[in-house]
């Protein structure tokens, strides 16, 4: 009795499968699949100082305030990033993250932060951004490790320096060159059939 009911449910199991193949099939071709590579060019603004800082410090522990390296120090920021090097400059978008000051021997940060773009393109779109920062280096190099949007599944590695700094008010002004490789994907997921 069991295999005579398995194989009159078998063409119909298989129906099943071959029609779900074939419509996932005609969905992922109609996807763009061809990577993508960009390069985005931009000035990062972080301002401890008033009026209107940028970043502040939400956790420092008594290590390190005796630390030459600040270790252990935790910063929060939104930042603005802009395409000139003047804090007036066309406005990109923000940067928005932490850096926690991680080591022992150097002045070195681990940054988490998002770029999340206002303008062109890319506005609405987000890339994620996770690495070290050893700040005494001339140029340092940061990991792409994601994005939303237009952008989703990005990877790539971002080069950053020191183009002005002002001590006495305690702002920065780093110039980023980021390479972006992506996959274009739709907006909406509503694009993408699902079939059970």
């Amino acid at each position: 009795m069991k295999i005579l009911l398995i194989i009159l449910l078998l063409p119909l199991l298989s129906h099943t499968s071959t029609t779900a193949d074939t419509q996932t099939s005609n969905n992922c071709a109609s996807l763009p699949i061809e990577e993508k590579h960009i390069k985005i060019h931009f000035f990062w603004h972080n301002k401890f100082g008033e009026p209107n800082p940028t970043a502040v410090t939400v956790a420092q522990n008594p290590i390190a305030n005796a630390s030459s390296t600040g270790f252990g120090l935790v910063n929060v920021f939104d930042d603005p990033i802009t395409i000139g090097p003047k804090e007036s400059s066309h406005l990109l978008g923000r940067s928005q993250g932490t850096y926690i000051l991680s080591d022992q021997n150097k002045i070195a940060s681990l940054m988490a932060m998002t770029f999340v773009f206002a303008q062109g393109e890319f506005r609405g779109c987000t890339l994620a951004v996770l690495g070290r920062n050893e700040w005494s280096l001339n140029v340092r190099e940061l990991p792409i490790v994601g994005g939303t949007g237009l952008l989703r599944s990005a990877r790539g590695y971002c080069l950053l320096r020191n183009y002005n700094e002002d001590n006495a008010s305690h702002y920065v002004v780093l110039e980023y060159n980021c390479d972006v490789f992506y996959k274009p994907h739709f907006q909406s997921t509503t694009d993408y059939l699902f079939t059970y």
